[in-house]
């Protein structure tokens, strides 16, 4: 084999190494990617746990509110107009919390 026939064929070797250690390359920033997306999905999910947690200890906060309300209301034998709405409303909330939370929770596990 001539030398000129040789040194093309390196050339070309070394063309086909260059575009492999590029694809490497490329593949080594979509893994870092993927790395930090997962990082902030965790953080987000762990802040989106976090005000699910405060919004049940509202919930708390208001059904025991509407209990004395509902209390107050039967011993001076009076009906409160809006009540079962707020009722509804503050079942509607507890199922959301509940439901939310359970898909933060997923999320942060990933």
């Amino acid at each position: 084999m001539s030398k000129r026939i040789s040194k093309m064929l390196f050339s070309k070797e070394r063309v086909e190494l260059a575009l492999i250690d590029d694809a490497e390359k490329k593949i080594d920033n979509i893994n870092d990617e993927l790395k930090r997306g997962q990082v902030i999905l965790q953080q987000a999910a762990i802040k989106a746990e976090n005000a699910f947690d405060s919004a049940e200890t509202q919930i708390k906060s208001a059904q025991a509110d509407l209990d004395k309300i509902e209390r107050a209301a039967k011993d001076l034998g009076i009906d409160i107009p809006n009540a079962a709405q707020i009722k509804k409303s503050l079942d509607s909330a507890i199922s959301n919390q509940k439901r939310l939370k359970r898909q933060a929770e997923e999320a942060s596990k990933i």
